[in-house]
């Protein structure tokens, strides 16, 4: 019986050392934690939630690539999102367009002006034109160059602009946008950040196609669309196909307008003074004083005013001043041929 025991506990040593060595495996928490990936065990969840493997090729439909980092606009601060109300969200595809071969739109139709060397210059764009044909005529008789912004569903359009041109005057299509305020009316086909972008398209082509011989846009009102990149990039790519410049009114501190312009390389100029938001006698001369500190300060002033009776009679004395104070008054085309200067954020 001995004997027996021994040698079937020799056979069981030689089996072991024959046999090779078990694999020893660590658990599952010891699994390379310091690694940057994730390590999925055991089957995908219902939802298929997971990214598919890397031999696996993924049919989902990618998103739309967005615009570059260094162009979106800074984040507001939450006090203003109180003011912006939430609207849908819709797909924007703003087709990629070369711009137009030769001399641009804009510099077809500019005045051409003689402007000295350092010399500060002053843009005066009147609004609101073509809606009332006697302050219109009075806005058109005063002295050149003004810029002179006309609505599209003004009356005699046609016959107003031409008249303006022959006197000398710089033209602009007065666009319609929504403002931040749902219960003021902006005017017909007013563009809205609710529309899509081929509605954007079609009314901001009616608009273009009211009259001809401008050099750009400028928008009417406009705090609450100028304010959404998704529109003024839609505008500004129509803009940069056509050769035309962009004019921000800068209705808002919220407005992107100019930026976007910039990224886009859309030639773009913004409002420094509102002339006539107090139209009493003594705020409008304030508000030319202001204008004439800013382009003694950077060089260039651009400035709004509407044809009130007040604004256009402060004009008809103040402009004859500007040569022999040493201001050259130019049209606002001008301001972007030296190279437009943003200036002043302390616009008002």
């Amino acid at each position: 019986m001995a004997i027996a025991l021994c040698a079937i506990a020799f056979g069981v040593l030689m089996l072991m050392l024959l046999l090779p060595p078990t694999e020893v495996r660590r658990p599952l928490a010891a699994i390379d934690l310091d690694r940057r990936t994730a390590l999925v065990i055991g089957p995908p969840p219902p939802d298929d939630r997971l990214a598919a493997p890397a031999s696996t090729p993924d049919t989902r439909r990618p998103l739309p690539p967005g615009p570059p980092l260094a162009d979106q606009p800074s984040p507001e601060p939450p006090a203003a999102v109180v003011e912006r109300p939430e609207l849908p969200v819709r797909p924007v595809s703003v087709p990629t367009v070369a711009p137009p071969a030769g001399e641009p739109q804009w510099r077809r139709h500019a005045v051409p002006v003689a402007v000295g060397h350092d010399q500060a210059m002053i843009a005066i764009v009147i609004d609101d034109l073509g809606l009332n044909a006697r302050r219109t005529q009075a806005a058109i008789a005063l002295p050149p160059p003004l810029t002179l912004s006309f609505l599209a569903y003004g009356t005699d359009l046609a016959g107003l602009t031409g008249s303006a041109r022959a006197a000398g005057h710089e033209l602009l299509v007065h666009v319609s946008m929504q403002p931040s305020d749902p219960a003021i009316d902006p005017g017909p086909n007013a563009l809205t950040v609710d529309l899509d972008g081929p509605e954007i398209l079609r009314r901001l082509r009616w608009a273009l196609n009211s009259f001809d011989g401008y050099v750009g846009i400028n928008n009417h009102m406009g705090s609450r669309f100028t304010a959404d990149a998704q529109g003024m990039d839609i505008v500004l790519g129509e803009l940069r196909s056509r050769g035309l410049l962009f004019l921000d009114s800068f209705t808002s501190g919220r407005s992107v307008g100019f930026e976007r312009a910039r990224s886009q390389r859309v030639p773009a100029a913004i409002r420094h003074v509102f002339l006539d938001n107090d139209r009493s006698a003594a705020a409008i001369e304030a508000a030319l004083r202001e204008v004439e500190r800013v382009a003694e300060s950077g060089g260039v002033a651009v400035a709004i005013g509407h044809p009130y009776p007040e604004t256009l009679a402060a004009l008809e004395a103040w402009l004859p001043t500007l040569s022999e104070a040493g201001f050259a008054q130019v049209p606002l085309s001008a301001t972007i041929l030296h190279g437009f200067r943003p200036g002043q954020d302390d616009r008002i």
